[in-house]
C-alpha cells in the first residue's frame, strides 16, 4: 500500500511537470499573440490598473508604398487582429485552466505526503510499542527493513 501510494505520488508529481510545462508553453504564446495582435509596447498604469498597448518607440514608419498598400488591406488586418485577439483569450483561458489543475494535483500530494507521514509515525509508534513489550529487536528490524510491496 505504501509504495503504491509512493507511486502515486510520483505519477502526480510528473503530472505537476507536464502541467508547469504547458503553463511555460502558453506564457510564451500568450506574448507572441499579445505582439501580433497588439503590436507596440504594453504600458501597465498604475494608478488605474489598465494596461495598455503602445507603439514602439523605435519603430519607424513603413515606406509610403508599404502604407497604401496597409491602407488597402486595413479590413483584412483588423480581421487578422481580431483572430489573435479572440486566439488570445482562448490561450489565457487554457492557461488559467493549467493553473488550476497544477494547483489541485499540488494539493493532492500535499495531502498524499501528509497521509503516508502519518502512516510511517503510526508504524514507529507500533514497532516501539512492540519493543517495549519484549518483542525480539532483530525481529522489529527485520518488519521495518521489508520492502513495501
Amino acid at each position: 500500500a505504501g509504495e503504491k501510494m509512493a507511486t502515486d505520488a510520483s505519477a502526480l508529481a510528473r503530472e505537476q511537470e507536464d502541467v508547469l510545462a504547458r503553463l511555460t508553453v502558453k506564457d510564451e504564446e500568450i506574448a507572441r499573440l499579445r505582439f501580433l495582435a497588439f503590436p507596440g509596447v504594453e504600458v501597465y498604469d498604475v494608478d488605474e490598473e489598465v494596461s495598455r498597448m503602445r507603439e514602439a518607440i523605435d519603430h519607424e514608419p513603413p515606406a509610403k508604398r508599404l502604407r497604401a498598400a496597409e491602407v488597402a488591406s486595413t479590413r483584412s488586418l483588423t480581421e487578422l487582429g481580431e483572430s489573435y485577439q479572440a486566439r488570445l483569450v482562448q490561450v489565457k483561458q487554457e492557461r488559467t485552466d493549467a493553473v488550476e489543475e497544477y494547483e489541485e494535483k499540488n494539493e493532492l500530494v500535499n495531502h498524499l505526503a501528509l497521509a503516508d507521514n502519518a502512516r510511517m509515525t503510526q508504524i514507529d509508534d507500533a514497532l516501539a510499542l512492540a519493543l517495549a513489550a519484549g518483542a525480539d529487536p532483530v525481529a522489529v528490524q527485520a518488519i521495518k527493513d521489508r520492502k513495501l510491496v
